[in-house]
């Protein structure tokens, strides 16, 4: 594949309007979801750049964004925060942050209290009140409010005086429990730069992963490095903020496991005087510090499928790393970010892929090629070796529903029992016919029991008086996982059957469910 063309242009903050093209060398420009990645680059210049381009005006901190495009698509937007000048070399480096910092400059003004207010629908408030200032409005354009609205409420005050940044009142919404994900992405109408805020609840980005051979060595894979970072484990946490007159405020949460001894660790959330919001914020800073974090930075070549631009932050992604640290297991990760590197001095076109994994999973590689095929955008079945041969019988999906998310039902008692998810029906005709059930399921407890023995809190899917896919028990303690599950093909007769997700919980086990999907396919 040939090597992409990059063009780098300078653009007026404030009004959207190009300014020049610049001749950027050298550059790398990250993205991180919910946060501003950073960029920097440098451009040669003479007497002749500087006069004919204005490089002085067009390059000023904190009045123009540099706007990446590759192959006349836009990637990557950052504002000019730094820019220092090398006598020695006549070159100017520049670098910044990506366009959300702007909101780090902007304070939440004026005073504000948000009652039982929908999460999306505050974040959607502080931006529009921020583009109300004058100066303030950098043409951020917003999803409709049926997109922002994510059935999650808050209680939560803003005063001007805590001079509390709107990037940072955004970041604290998003990284409650049951918080949100998000993005600003960049992109011209017309002949002016606008911006757009992607949001994603309960997560951005595809789910499942798609199958794609990235094994090293070989492969699109150059290197990765892998870090597991305990520094901040602890499984009891302190959440520390305000009761508004003056006294600290304090949320405690255990995520107590079998493993290790207790480690305590605390946080502070300042200005933080709601009870509820204390406490949700303290239970998502428990379920991130549990277990150390498990990151990695996988450097694949951007022209080499999946391509550069395929994926996106948040996606799923299945990794099979064959080395002797991986193992040559597929292990399914999420794309938390990325630092692009564009084509330079004779060498191509590299992305380092920021990704992580809440648990370790190991993926059933047939089973996710078999769904793959049918959903996945990224699929190349010639780099796993595996030739791609069309089924000679037909397959239906009968059965494809989404189980919704389910509050859990702490702070009050547990429904004991098994519960129904979600269930469909569906008809077989004649005979010859064989089914496959599959599922998958995103949850956590947020009250758990061990003295009394299982089962307690599984889940699972089953066709009623046909097969059960096995129970999976949630782990101890407040950690969010997605479980699996797929049946081998069974022979099923004529008739009306019934497909259901389940959970039974007993004792004070409670479930919080995200989210997850039910699925049958009739082969005949």
């Amino acid at each position: 594949m040939a090597s992409p063309v990059y063009r780098y242009k300078s653009v007026s903050l404030l009004t959207g309007k190009l300014a020049a093209e610049l001749p950027l060398v050298q550059g790398t420009f990250s993205r991180e979801r919910n946060s501003a990645g950073s960029w920097r680059a440098e451009m040669p210049l003479s007497k002749l750049l500087i006069s004919v381009l204005d490089a002085k005006t067009i390059t000023t901190a904190w009045a123009y964004e540099i706007v990446v495009e590759r192959d006349s698509q836009v990637v990557y937007a950052g504002i000019i925060t730094t820019r220092e000048y090398d006598s020695t070399r006549q070159v100017l480096m520049l670098s910044g942050r990506e366009t959300w910092c702007y909101f780090d400059k902007r304070f939440v003004d004026p005073d504000v209290t948000y009652t039982a207010s929908d999460q999306g629908l505050i974040l959607k408030d502080l931006l529009v009140q921020a583009a109300a200032k004058v100066g303030g409005d950098i043409r951020v354009d917003l999803p409709p409010d049926a997109s922002l609205t994510t059935g999650t409420v808050r209680t939560i005050s803003y005063l001007t005086a805590d001079l509390k940044p709107v990037s940072e009142a955004a970041q604290e919404l998003a990284n409650q429990s049951g918080g949100f994900e998000f993005s600003l992405d960049g992109y011209w109408s017309g002949s002016t730069f606008r911006h757009k805020l992607v949001f994603g609840f309960p997560q951005m980005g595809t789910r499942g992963g798609g199958i794609v051979s990235w094994d090293l060595p070989g492969g699109p894979i150059i290197k990765y490095d892998w870090r597991e970072d305990g520094s901040d484990i602890a499984n009891e946490q302190f959440g520390v903020g305000d009761d508004g007159s003056g006294h600290v405020l304090l949320s405690r949460v255990k995520t107590l496991d079998v493993s290790r001894p207790l480690l305590q660790g605390t946080t502070s959330f300042r200005a933080v005087s709601q009870s509820a919001a204390l406490l949700s914020w303290t239970q998502k800073r428990a379920a991130r510090t549990v277990s150390p974090v498990d990151a990695s930075t996988v450097s694949v070549a951007g022209t080499k499928p999946p391509t550069f631009g395929s994926y996106g932050l948040g996606d799923d992604v299945v990794l099979q790393l064959n080395d002797p640290w991986a193992g040559n297991i597929a292990t399914l990760w999420r794309i938390r970010g990325w630092n692009l590197n564009p084509p330079r001095r004779g060498k191509g076109e590299v992305v380092d892929l920021l990704v992580e994994r809440d648990i370790e999973k190991l993926i059933d590689l047939a089973s996710h090629f078999d769904d793959a095929y049918r959903r996945i955008r990224i699929l190349e079945t010639h780099s796993l070796g595996i030739p791609f041969n069309p089924p000679t019988v037909k397959q239906t999906i009968v059965v494809d529903l989404a189980i919704p998310a389910r509050n859990s039902d702490y702070p009050g008692p547990a429904q004991n029992g098994i519960i129904t998810l979600v269930s469909g029906q569906f008809t077989i005709v004649g005979a010859g016919a064989t089914f496959v059930l599959e599922g998958a399921m995103d949850a956590q407890m947020e009250e758990w029991d061990n003295t009394l023995a299982a089962p307690r809190r599984d889940a699972w899917d089953d066709v009623q008086g046909q097969l059960a896919n096995p129970r999976i028990e949630w782990p101890f303690g407040l950690i969010r996982q997605t479980k699996t599950w797929r049946s081998a093909s069974t022979a099923i007769a004529a008739g009306t059957y019934t497909a259901r997700a389940l959970i039974e919980q007993e004792g004070q086990n409670s479930f919080k469910v995200f989210g997850g999907f039910l699925r049958v396919t009739i082969t005949q």
